[in-house]
């Protein structure tokens, strides 16, 4: 299975700009300094504009010590404090400010749209929500407030919502490419893939080199499949932003769909070379090192991203991977069980989990991981065939040979088909049921002629079935399992064949077996009994013969 990778890419939006209304004229002069007040509150939009927040913060102040005149400029300078206020970090502030402009004057909208600003800054999305529609409700041409309402719904979720508005703003004010690029996002949110490509397309034409727009219809047109175009907008969008990261992560994931490793592995690397701390970079290089073969590169990768995020569940399966590669199946292990606990459902770690433990003979926890593959893709008849294995090597014949009749029901290829008649062969012969256990193991010898152990398995479910076993055919050559075949055929003794076994416990776990079932069929179940125990003494578990040298052992009476 290919290493995990992630297509996502990070797109920053620009941050929105606040509009502030415009001074109206001054109220009639009341008792005190009216005009220099007046005059101190003209000055404080003046520096606001300018872009000295902390002067406008100062002179608003004054004007309103002053005791500026009317209720609607005291309502503009206080909106215009609220504003420095903002710029400053004093959010608090701000929004004491808006909200007291707006109860002055109940009907300036701009109040009303700072406060929602204010709000959109502190997370409170339903209350900016709520003022963006007042201040469109006091003033329906109010551009900005539109937009910034539309912004609001989409980030709420109510993209049907913000797209309306959008198209609205459009209508009313023009092109611009902000309100297409907002609309465009929008749009890929309720599934409009296509007229959302017309709004990328048409802020791209305003701003034909918009690093932000180039990388949001690329991602679009990568989602589309078209990774050649979406290659194209990243390569525009990295010249423009040559400082940023972003592209060239872009770029990797583009030209991993083109098929083209080696450029998408130096695009990673010159992501990283910008900026060290992209976890996602470091896991996918280290993906395409290891479908290279080259482990220990990818294993640096794997830790410096977990160093990042030690929570990354994707480095962890994909560190799994290269550990395993490595020899380190135990620290592979590790990895899995962690991605497990962090993400249960990550695409690929039961498999793996599972192919883990039937490689280290821990069968129960393979039958468990195989499971929740099945659970998640019950046609997957890799995993059905892997559950029925690890099932039949944890003692589970029954419930092995179930998985072996649901998979031989799915018409699977024939090499998968022969496998399956095999493994429920061995399960009946597990069970007792030597007639079906014959039927399932000549099928699998009939696909399989030249394997000597189904033969062996064969001869002796057909004497367990009293049916006539004709002897295996002569082997070709004395590798293993020759000795085996020769015993079958009366050419070698019972007694020498823990000799041909030499020390391997599994050969002697599958000669023991065989003499176990040639004694039973001469009628010497004592000595057959003392061949059986012979074979469990093994505790060869991943092998078959082991289980069913127990189950002739139970059927025995020990």
């Amino acid at each position: 299975m290919p290493p995990l990778r992630f297509a996502t890419a990070a797109l920053v939006l620009a941050a929105l700009v606040l509009a502030l209304a415009a001074l109206p004229g001054a109220a009639p002069a009341a008792a005190g300094d009216p005009a220099r007040a007046l005059d101190a509150a003209r000055r404080a939009q003046q520096a606001l504009e300018a872009g000295d927040a902390r002067a406008a913060l100062e002179l608003a102040d004054r004007a309103l010590a002053d005791g500026l005149a009317g209720e609607e400029n005291r309502a503009v300078t206080l909106k215009l404090r609220g504003a420095a206020r903002q710029t400053l970090g004093d959010l608090p502030g701000a929004l004491a400010d808006y909200s007291q402009a707006a109860a002055l004057a109940p009907h300036y909208p701009e109040a009303f749209h700072n406060r929602g600003a204010a709000f959109l800054e502190m997370g409170d999305l339903h209350a900016a929500l709520a003022d963006f529609d007042h201040a469109l409700d006091l003033r329906p041409d109010y551009d900005l407030a539109r937009f910034n309402l539309a912004r609001t719904a989409l980030d709420l979720g109510d993209a049907p919502r913000a797209a309306r508005e959008l198209t609205v703003l459009l209508a009313h004010a023009g092109p611009d490419p902000a309100a297409f690029f907002l609309r465009a996002r929008a749009r890929q949110a309720m599934g409009l893939a296509g007229p959302a490509r017309q709004d990328y397309d048409a802020a791209l034409e305003l701003e034909p080199d918009a690093p932000q727009l180039l990388l949001a219809r690329g991602l679009l047109r990568l989602d589309q499949g078209d990774a050649a175009g979406a290659l194209e907008d990243f390569d525009r969008a990295a010249a423009g932003a040559p400082g940023s990261a972003v592209p060239h992560y872009n770029r990797a994931v583009a030209l991993e769909r083109l098929g083209r490793p080696g450029q998408a592995e130096a695009a990673y690397s010159e992501a990283l070379r910008i900026d060290p701390g992209l976890p996602d970079a470091r896991n996918n290089r280290g993906a395409l090192r290891s479908l290279a073969g080259r482990h220990a590169q990818a294993l640096e990768d794997f830790d410096r991203a977990l160093r990042l995020a030690p929570d990354f569940a994707p480095a962890l399966l994909n560190r799994a991977a290269a550990r395993q590669a490595l020899g380190d199946s135990a620290g592979a292990m590790t990895d899995l069980n962690r991605a497990r606990a962090l993400a249960p459902g990550l695409p690929g770690l039961e498999e793996r989990r599972a192919r883990l433990a039937l490689e280290h003979n821990d069968f129960p926890v393979a039958a468990e991981a195989f499971s929740a593959v099945l659970a998640a893709e019950p046609a997957n008849g890799e995993a059905l065939l892997g559950r029925a294995r690890a099932r039949l090597l944890s003692g589970a014949p029954g419930p092995a040979g179930a998985d072996c009749s649901a998979l031989l029901d799915g018409a699977p290829d024939p090499a998968r088909r022969a496998e399956a008649r095999l493994l429920r062969g061995q399960a009946r012969f597990m069970e007792g049921d030597f007639a079906a256990a014959d039927d399932d193991l000549g099928a699998a010898l009939a696909a399989r002629p030249g394997d000597s152990l189904a033969a062996l398995w064969r001869f002796a479910a057909r004497l367990r079935a009293g049916r006539p076993a004709p002897a295996p055919a002569a082997p070709q050559d004395d590798g293993w399992p020759a000795p085996l075949v020769r015993l079958a055929r009366g050419e070698l003794a019972v007694q020498s064949v823990e000799g041909s076994a030499g020390n391997d416990p599994d050969r002697l776990c599958q000669a023991r077996f065989l003499a176990g079932q040639l004694l039973l069929a001469r009628g010497e179940p004592a000595q057959a009994v003392r061949w059986f125990q012979e074979a469990v003494a093994t505790r060869r578990a991943a092998r078959p013969e082991f289980h069913a040298a127990r189950a002739e052992l139970r059927r025995l009476g020990f």
